[in-house]
């Protein structure tokens, strides 16, 4: 199981001057954008653009953060405030997001011990995983925080590997607000999951690029393909091995 120490999930954010391209007004922020007024030097302007990376950063860090202390929050409630007369209704028109938002945060969180928390890893890339067994769970994680993988591209393993929330659980971070089309016909279902399939399938070819020897990768990727068809589950597992193994073969390098 993961191990975070409290002062790695407490790590403040970083401390962030302002550049002088600000400081001077020579260009100013406004809600729609950057407003250059004056004529920038080369190390103003690469200044410029370091700060607002890193506030980039910071917000996405910051945004993750508030997920999870909604969570404890919402816990806390339940635990003891819900019980004098209040639910998730009322909390949802007080706080103004809305009910299905607050219970896919409260689904996702509860997969998720305080200390099997990344904190260098977004709320949503733990919303992807969430529903995978816990080992797999975690060494998904791992592998998402040592490839520096996006969002999409976590959704995209987290296809291939099953992860998809059980039946009346609240959706993953691909619908925050929990929006979901009508289920229609059972043959539009099963359509709607082999998309969902080949989908994931592009996704594991995109990874498997990245395994040494081409020809091995286009190998291993046509058995995927066909142990997709009659073992998914080992299917996802061999994928899952195989980007742990060129992981570990790009640490070495």
């Amino acid at each position: 199981m993961c191990s975070h120490s409290r002062d790695e999930g407490r790590t403040a954010l970083p401390a962030l001057p302002l550049p002088q391209a600000l400081a001077r007004g020579q260009a100013r922020l406004t809600v729609t954008g950057l407003e250059i007024e004056q004529a920038l030097e080369r190390e103003d302007w690469l200044g410029l653009g370091e700060y607002l990376a890193r506030m980039q950063m910071a917000t996405e860090r910051v945004e993750s953060a508030l997920r999870w202390a909604l969570y404890d929050w919402l816990t806390y409630g339940e635990e003891r405030i819900f019980t004098q007369g209040i639910g998730y209704e009322e909390v949802a028109q007080r706080i103004g997001l809305s009910r299905q938002t607050l219970a896919n945060i409260v689904s996702v969180g509860r997969r998720y011990a305080r200390e099997e928390r990344f904190p260098d890893l977004p709320f949503s890339i733990h919303a992807e995983f969430a529903y995978l067994p816990a080992e797999r769970r975690h060494r998904a994680l791992q592998l998402a925080r040592q490839q520096r993988l996006t969002t999409a591209a976590a959704r995209e393993l987290r296809r291939l590997l099953g992860g998809e929330p059980p039946s009346g659980e609240a959706p993953s971070s691909e619908s925050p607000d929990g929006d979901s089309p009508p289920s229609g016909t059972l043959a539009a279902q099963h359509e709607r999951a082999r998309g969902r399939a080949l989908e994931a399938l592009h996704g594991a070819l995109r990874a498997l690029q990245s395994v040494p020897h081409r020809m091995w990768a286009e190998l291993l990727m046509e058995l995927v393909l066909q142990l997709n068809m009659t073992r998914p589950q080992l299917a996802g597992e061999l994928v899952l091995r195989l980007l742990e193994v060129d992981t570990a073969g790009q640490g070495t390098q």
